[in-house]
């Protein structure tokens, strides 16, 4: 895949950035974290600026990062600019393999050219915009744990000023503008911030937040055509596979840190985490890859297609250091591994991974005689470890975790799953804790030497290279 470059900081990007710098320089913001803050979303690279964009103004070379050049002229432009899918009308349009033009992929046939059309027509859809005070309603469980709703306003090109909304848990025992580090989590879609706490990971984020001493946040997506209305706050990730869409996701999560630093919670110095599911995994993995500068590290858990590829510009001495992946069935191994390459990871350590068969320590389904075909085909699913790092800098690293006849859930042991979500989804794997695993390797605890490689004489670490945890 050919480099890329972004494009130099132009006359609006430089407006945005004084706008930031004028809101930081309010007197309730203490210099030392606004100089912070300022310099990490201004990260300057040579000739060039990856600097914090509006919706619609992303570069057109950037997005170009997402495909494969060289294709035809109409198959070319939904490969440059990713595989657009549209969730209402239940069908993918892409390039065909093996055709000369845009295409139901699967379907043998060329699409018409009204169907792409109404496609790039939804791209451009306005979002439903529940009314602030909408926003702020959640779930009551919510509140009792000690979470917050916090909601901010943002512009769109041509749908005007829409309400954007995230929940927080920061633990009591952090003190305020703390250097605690920030955990973003990213429900599926259709779906909402609720859910993905309370049913996806059974609120284990909040525990662990609770011992380790991090911040949770958990996103949340904006309404599109086929959200249901009955459903509070339900969303779609509008960023990922959309045509220069209304909403840019990827601002909204920079966003998010900015009203963290707005409001005190953090320093500006914080280690910044993205981790998604489904929908939400390909939007962290879009993300982090746009701004590897900016996060630390993503966790991907059942990306949709495996999200994109690790983008081709040279980030081996960016901020970003640690990806994770939690796959069904094997796939993804290439991703994977063009994510370790393009983290610095050796070509010959991702060659030789670290391969683990991990305990099978539950028999999901056990006591569960009958409820249709897709839970008897997710009974005892098992999970295979494989680890790329480099033994002289194993901070670097990604992990996968394969699922072998897992259900599509957020794995953790003990769920809560009603019968109706059994059956709809499959038996989730219990064998590992998503939660504790994210953040064991996020944090940096792993890997330093795996247990399994231990007593390996070729495995020999430089211990200079190898920190307790990233921040």
């Amino acid at each position: 895949m050919s480099r890329f470059t972004l494009d130099p900081i132009g006359s609006e990007d430089q407006q945005l950035l004084d706008e930031v710098g004028a809101l930081h320089r309010a007197e309730h913001a203490p210099e030392a974290f606004r100089q912070h803050l300022l310099a990490r979303l201004r990260q300057p690279g040579g000739a060039t600026h990856i600097a914090l964009r509006t919706s619609g103004r992303r570069s057109f070379r950037a997005l170009a990062a997402w495909g494969t050049a060289a294709v035809s002229v109409a198959a070319g432009l939904v490969l440059l600019l990713g595989i657009y899918d549209d969730p209402a009308a239940g069908v993918v349009v892409g390039a065909e393999p093996g055709g000369d033009g845009v295409g139901l992929i699967g379907s043998g046939k060329a699409a018409a050219p009204d169907l792409l059309e109404s496609r790039l027509a939804f791209a451009h859809g306005c979002p439903r915009n529940p009314s602030a005070e909408n926003t702020a309603l959640t779930d009551p469980d919510v509140i009792q744990a000690g979470l917050t709703v916090h909601t901010f306003e943002t512009d769109t090109p041509s749908c005007g000023t829409i309400v954007r909304r995230y929940l927080a848990y920061v633990p009591s025992s952090l003190p305020r503008e703390a250097r605690a580090p920030v955990l973003i989590v990213l429900h599926g879609g259709p779906d909402r911030a609720e859910n993905m706490r309370s049913i996806q990971t059974q609120r284990r984020f909040e525990t662990l937040a609770a011992r380790e001493g991090f911040i949770v946040v958990y996103a949340s997506a904006v309404a599109t055509k086929d959200s249901d209305p009955l459903m509070q706050n339900e969303g779609r990730w509008r960023t990922h596979g959309y045509i220069r869409p209304e909403v840019d996701d990827e601002v909204y999560l920079l966003r998010i840190v900015e009203d963290l630093l707005t409001r005190r919670v953090i320093d500006g110095t914080n280690p910044v985490f993205l981790v998604g599911h489904a929908e939400g995994a390909n939007m962290a993995l879009q993300a982090a890859a746009y701004r590897p500068d900016f996060y630390s590290g993503v966790a991907a858990f059942m990306p949709y297609e495996m999200g994109p590829p690790f983008p081709s510009q040279d980030v081996r001495g960016a901020r970003l250091s640690r990806v994770l992946f939690v796959v069904l069935d094997g796939g993804g191994t290439a991703i994977a591994k063009s994510w370790a390459l393009g983290l610095g990871v050796p070509p010959e350590a991702v060659e030789a991974p670290r391969d683990l068969e991990l305990p099978n320590r539950v028999v999901e389904g056990k006591s569960h005689a009958h409820i249709g075909a897709v839970a008897r085909g997710t009974r005892n699913s098992t999970v295979r470890r494989v680890d790329w790092w480099s033994a002289k800098n194993a901070q670097r690293a990604v992990r996968v975790f394969d699922i072998k006849h897992g259900g599509i859930f957020w794995p953790t042991p003990a769920p809560n799953d009603d019968e109706r979500l059994i059956r709809d989804f499959g038996f989730r794997n219990q064998d590992i804790d998503g939660a504790e695993e994210t953040w064991k390797f996020l944090s940096g605890a792993e890997p330093r030497v795996p247990d399994a490689f231990a007593e390996d004489e070729d495995v020999v670490l430089d211990t200079e290279a190898v920190r307790e945890t990233p921040w």
